[in-house]
């Protein structure tokens, strides 16, 4: 089992009308704390008065888990959350491995099902604004009936949109791999500063976003990137005719 199936499966055994449930959702803003703790799982009860956030860390691996408990890094989730628990196969870890204050829960193949071995013990914790900002501007997880309902509803069709999107991927790839034979990154660029001398201040910053950016940044630069690339691309010429005409 991958992890991304685990995370998936205990989401979906997790979720219920009274709960929320979010999947790799940050607590709190990188911008604002430099970094901040990304639980596989995160559930909060619809409540005023005891949300009860609760953070599950996924291992499919021992390796994977014997790395947390060395490193300590489920111990942040503890700071930012009501409870931690441990995700894992059946037989995976056993249930005296586990650190006291945390909790575990085990998923058995066989029966397709989740049980609870350890509850983990429950603290108080008082999220500053922004950290709930954070749970409120991220999309909660939902299952695939959840997603082909909503589809449904705004008259889509699922397996149009999965065509759409590979489509889309392979139109992207191929942009980038061309991108990389013609080899215009580093070599076209630096034409643009010998030659015009900073006259194109916005070349450098989109190329690096060409090679930052994801998804729909990437869609968007890589287009504005690539008419720039196709109309530099003769400047080097122009620029040595005028210097021809001139000396002439």
């Amino acid at each position: 089992m991958t992890h991304s199936e685990l995370v998936n499966s205990l989401a979906a055994h997790l979720w219920q009308p009274s709960r929320l449930v979010w999947a790799g959702v940050a607590i709190g803003s990188r911008w604002l704390q430099g970094g901040c703790p990304v639980p596989d799982v995160l559930t909060a009860q619809k409540s005023y008065t005891k949300p009860m956030l609760t953070a599950y860390e996924c291992k499919v691996s021992r390796a994977d888990f014997q790395s947390d408990m060395r490193s300590g890094k489920w111990l942040r989730y503890r700071e930012v959350t009501s409870r931690v628990l441990f995700a894992v196969p059946r037989g995976l870890v056993k249930r005296d491995e586990v650190p006291t204050e945390a909790g575990l829960i085990v998923y058995n193949a066989d029966k397709r099902s989740w049980v609870v071995l350890r509850a983990g013990r429950v603290a108080q914790v008082d999220l500053a604004a922004f950290e709930w900002q954070s749970l409120l501007f991220a999309r909660p997880w939902e299952g695939e009936g959840t997603r082909n309902l909503r589809y449904r509803r705004l008259g889509l069709d699922r397996d149009d949109l999965e065509d759409a999107a590979h489509r889309q991927g392979q139109a992207l790839a191929a942009l980038k791999a061309r991108l990389a034979e013609e080899r215009v990154e580093h070599e076209l660029l630096g034409v643009l500063r010998e030659h015009f001398d900073g006259t194109l201040p916005d070349s450098w910053r989109l190329q690096k976003a060409l090679e930052d950016a994801g998804d729909a940044g990437l869609r968007t630069e890589a287009q504005r990137t690539v008419r720039l690339l196709q109309a530099a691309l003769a400047a080097p010429r122009a620029h040595d005719a005028l210097k021809e005409k001139a000396g002439g």
